[in-house]
């Protein structure tokens, strides 16, 4: 019986020996998503500090993590509408929450550090370049999202996503292609179809579960 029945697991060397042999076995596509951004991100297990671009956001994105710190030491929180978040190593998507809660405040925040006598923490920040990489992130964590859905069937999807993603990047990559192009010039990305992107948020039809391609 156990050939008509599938685990979906992550990637891991243990579950995967655990069922072999004996179980079928898919890989989590959310997992899929996050391991090979991982790799593929500064710092990751694919950079081998020989990409000048590579490189570049790297420094980026350590000044905001510092200058995330800082704020969320310093109590400068308190004078932000919005609380700025701080990444979890563990999650590539908190990587995206962080850099999007200070860029949506980026004038705030300026403001903020400036009244206090602080502004060099942010003056070194390329704003430009981080617009466009978490462009480049953002259909990933829509991706992420639609597929990791506990409440409606999400199997049907992982074709679906797969083409679209990869017809995204391949457009993407043809007109820009350095880290300082990866993401559209200044749009949000398109939510997948019969779903709606909202300020960051995917908002998905109450009654509708099979959604069809996006061409």
């Amino acid at each position: 019986m156990s050939q008509h029945f599938y685990f979906v697991t992550d990637q891991g060397s243990n579950i995967k020996a655990a069922l072999s042999g004996k179980y079928q076995r898919l890989a989590c596509a959310c997992h899929v998503i996050s391991t090979s951004l991982k790799h593929a991100l500064p710092s990751g297990p694919g950079d081998k500090g020989e990409s000048e671009d590579l490189q570049g956001l790297q420094q980026v994105i350590d000044d905001v993590k510092g200058l995330v710190r800082y704020i969320k030491k310093s109590g400068l929180n308190a004078a932000l509408t919005k609380s700025v978040v701080q990444e979890n190593d563990t999650r590539w998507n908190s990587m995206l929450l962080m850099l999007d809660s200070v860029i949506a405040q980026e004038h705030e925040i300026t403001e903020a550090l400036k009244a206090k006598g602080e502004s060099q923490r942010i003056e070194n920040v390329d704003f430009s370049l981080l617009k466009q990489f978490t462009a480049f992130l953002q259909p990933l964590k829509v991706a992420t999202k639609l597929l990791e859905g506990d409440s409606f069937p999400t199997i049907q999807q992982v074709v679906l996503q797969k083409e679209q993603e990869l017809s995204y990047h391949r457009e993407t990559a043809r007109q820009l292609p350095t880290w300082r192009g990866l993401g559209p010039p200044a749009h949000s990305p398109s939510a997948p179809s019969g779903y709606t992107y909202v300020y960051g948020q995917i908002r998905k039809p109450q009654r509708t579960y099979v959604k069809r391609a996006v061409h």
